[in-house]
């Protein structure tokens, strides 16, 4: 076949198409299966709350040390949360609702909120529209064109800055993207704005509520960071390394409206980014991610074997798997800052 056909072909692919791979039983989600994975979560949280207690009583300088393992957990309970924002991980949605609200905490990412906008990035991944009237657009690691990035900073040198100090250092990523958008009402549709409100209130009364009970038990203000706010923010920094690289590489395409379809976006545009093993089942194998964006109906505790279906099939050749390493993490990190319209490519600024 042609390079000209083969590309015809690829175009004319459809997302329904894949989803016929997939068996019922693997976009089904099972209460044992949920409830195993919940309850080894919680009790590693247990396990590594007790680390942190050990190192706090044991001295300073094993302190970031002990951050690190928490805030690692913590990131856990976000990716169990993200399932449970698809409907995906019980088969209860109420369970999926409570559930989810309570793990997002670890994040501080509200329930329905980060569902409103999340779901916006399922719907348009890779899609190089905009609407930053609505939500409804994909803002995770949306990249700027170089014109864009030119006009910015002729017309707001200070926006270029803060542009280029994110692409920069993609771990406050997910910080600033739940303090810009998660918590701002005005940003949604009218009929989502009173769930929303019901998740921002919720995480404030229980942040407040943990904070707070952590001080008191401990007699310290410092332990509230050293327990709780600390490992949020590393917590988020696992979110913002993941979500970059499920959908940033130096081979990554983006679509502009006319050219983009399902099929481009959520299988050409997104990346099975491995992590090692134990870190991918501790995040709830997010890692596996084109699974994911066929249909957010595979459960997390599945992605592994709808994986070895698609890699099976012909639309093995339009899927892109990576192996995450420091240096692949920081050279797509220097190279991916600008998008070449014209040549559809990355570059550097």
């Amino acid at each position: 076949m042609s390079m000209k056909a083969s590309q015809m072909q690829h175009e004319k692919n459809s997302l329904d198409d894949v989803l016929k791979l997939i068996p019922k039983t693997y976009l089904t989600p099972d209460w044992k299966r949920a409830t195993l994975y919940l309850l080894t979560l919680i009790g590693m949280l247990i396990a590594f709350f007790g680390f942190s207690w050990s190192a706090w009583h044991f001295h300073w300088v094993v302190y970031p040390i002990s951050w690190i393992i928490l805030g690692t957990i913590f990131a856990s309970f976000f990716f169990l949360g993200h399932d449970c924002a698809h409907y995906s991980f019980f088969p209860s949605r109420i369970a999926n609702v409570v559930v989810g609200h309570v793990a997002m905490l670890t994040s501080a990412y509200p329930f329905y909120s980060w569902k409103f906008v999340h779901d916006a990035h399922h719907r348009h991944t890779n899609n190089r529209r905009i609407d930053p009237q609505s939500n409804d657009w994909d803002m995770a690691w949306y990249p700027f064109s170089t014109g864009q990035f030119q006009h910015l900073k002729r017309t707001s040198p200070l926006n270029a800055q803060f542009y280029w100090a994110l692409r920069s250092f993609v771990v406050i990523g997910a910080t600033f993207y739940n303090m810009r958008y998660n918590h701002n009402l005005p940003f949604f549709k009218p009929s989502q704005r009173k769930k929303v409100v019901i998740s921002i209130v919720f995480s404030i009364v229980a942040q407040v509520g943990i904070m707070a009970a952590i001080w008191r038990i401990t007699g310290s203000a410092f332990a509230v960071f050293h327990f709780w706010i600390f490992p949020i923010l590393v917590c988020n920094a696992w979110i913002s390394i993941h979500t970059f690289v499920q959908h940033t590489a130096e081979d990554t395409l983006f679509f502009e409206p006319s050219r983009w379809t399902p099929y481009n976006g959520q299988v050409k545009g997104t990346i099975n980014c491995y992590f090692p093993k134990w870190l991918s089942f501790l995040h709830c194998n997010i890692d596996i991610h084109i699974p994911h964006h066929i249909s957010t109906r595979v459960p997390s505790y599945y992605l592994r074997q709808v994986n070895r279906i698609l890699l099976g099939s012909r639309y093995r050749e339009d899927m892109r798997e990576r192996r995450v390493t420091l240096p692949y993490l920081l050279r797509q990190i220097r190279t991916c800052r600008l998008w070449n319209t014209a040549e559809r490519r990355f570059e550097t600024m």
